[in-house]
């Protein structure tokens, strides 16, 4: 047997179900619930995606969301005002924080929103330009 496997970088979960549904990927990984979202034409997705199925469940992903030494913030709903960065444009983790500002009764235009990817990030929240990083990932 034969297999050849070429690997595509992306910016994440979407990206990469958008890339099978416009057939230039056969396969990918993606988050449980941007998966659930595309398939139903959620957000961020604007149309059905109806030419995935699901091959296995790798891990259980969690939120993180970590917040600039000396902020002492023990709920989302105290994140007014404040810079976040909620991943690269298009990716699950912009998608769970944004799903997370929302239930906390935060409106965009009361936060100031990055798309970093995560070691951006990382080194933006060390030099203190952002004050709160959401990632998701497998702990």
């Amino acid at each position: 047997m034969d297999i050849k496997i070429e690997i595509l970088e992306s910016e994440g979960s979407r990206e990469n179900l958008l890339w099978v549904a416009e057939g230039k990927a056969q396969l990918c990984i993606a988050q449980g619930d941007t998966v659930y979202s595309a398939f139903n034409g959620l957000f961020p997705f604007q149309k059905k995606i109806s030419n995935i199925q699901a091959i296995a469940s790798l891990h259980t992903e969690a939120v993180h969301i970590l917040v600039r030494r000396g902020l002492y913030l023990s709920q989302i709903d105290k994140f007014r005002g404040k810079r976040i960065s909620i991943g690269p444009e298009g990716s699950g983790t912009e998608a769970n924080a944004r799903a997370l500002i929302e239930a906390a009764g935060i409106a965009t235009n009361e936060i100031n929103l990055f798309h970093l990817n995560f070691d951006e990030a990382i080194e933006a929240i060390e030099q203190g330009r952002i004050d709160i990083v959401f990632f998701t990932s497998g702990y």
